[in-house]
C-alpha cells in the first residue's frame, strides 16, 4: 500500500483558488525531486501555498481528475477491504 505524505484528498491554491488533488501534488513533487521541474511551485499559477479543502459538487461532477481521485483513493480501497 502506498503511503502518502498528504493528509487530505483535496487542496486549494491560496492565489487562484484552483482545486488540486493529492495525486496531482504528489506527481508534481516527484517531478521536482527527479529534476524535471526547475521551480518549486505546486499550483500551475506558480503558488507554493495550499490549504485543505473539499471539492464542490460542480467540481466533483465535471473534473475527471476528481473522478480518478475518488476511484483510486476512496472506492477501490473500500472495495478491497470489503471483499478481500
Amino acid at each position: 500500500m502506498e503511503v502518502s505524505r498528504l493528509k487530505y484528498l483535496c487542496y486549494r491554491c491560496y492565489i487562484c483558488g484552483r482545486l488540486l488533488t493529492r495525486r496531482e501534488i504528489q506527481k508534481r513533487w516527484e517531478a521536482s525531486e527527479n529534476g524535471g521541474l526547475q521551480d518549486a511551485s505546486i499550483c500551475p499559477c506558480g503558488s507554493k501555498r495550499l490549504a485543505p479543502s473539499n471539492a464542490t459538487l460542480r467540481e466533483e461532477l465535471t473534473l475527471p481528475r476528481v473522478w480518478v481521485l475518488w476511484a483510486t483513493d476512496v472506492v477501490w480501497p473500500w472495495v478491497k477491504g470489503k471483499f478481500a
